[in-house]
Formats: structure tokens, sequence, C-alpha cells
């Protein structure tokens, strides 16, 4: 093992865990910055403030809870004992 430790010994899972970290910040400052960019730029209201952040939530309403919920909760519709 080197010795600069366990991570820097280890260049995939670096680059994996820099990766992860960009990719979930970049997504942070979206949540952020859309709804500020709508209110400043385009002088959107309260009310399509709130539209616009329901519709960001939304996919993962309609494709990530049908998708990933059978699979959490061990029913998949088709199990064979």
């Amino acid at each position: 093992m080197a010795s600069g430790g366990l991570i820097s010994s280890h260049a995939d899972f670096r680059n994996l865990w820099i990766g992860d970290g960009v990719s979930k910040l970049g997504s942070q400052v979206v949540v952020f910055a859309m709804p500020v960019l709508a209110a400043t730029t385009m002088g959107a209201s309260t009310w399509e403030l709130g539209l616009l952040t329901t519709f960001a939530g939304l996919p993962f309403l309609l494709i990530g809870l049908p998708v990933g919920a059978p699979g959490l909760t061990g029913y998949g519709g088709d199990h064979r004992s």
C-alpha cells in the first residue's frame, strides 16, 4: 500500500468519489439557481416558482418511485418460490 493513504492508492475509487461529489454539487446548484434566476430575470411570481419546483421533482415521482420501489420493498410482482 502506498504511504499516501487509502484513497490516494486507489485512483479509480478516488475518481469515482470526486466525480460523484462534483455531480451532487452541480445538482444542488441547479436546485438553488433555477428558482433564483426565474425570479430575478423573468420576474416569476411565487405561484410560478412553486410550479417550477413541483415540475422539477415530477420526474422522480413519475419514474423513480414506480421503478425503484418494487426493488426496495422486495416485491417485484413475479416471485417464484
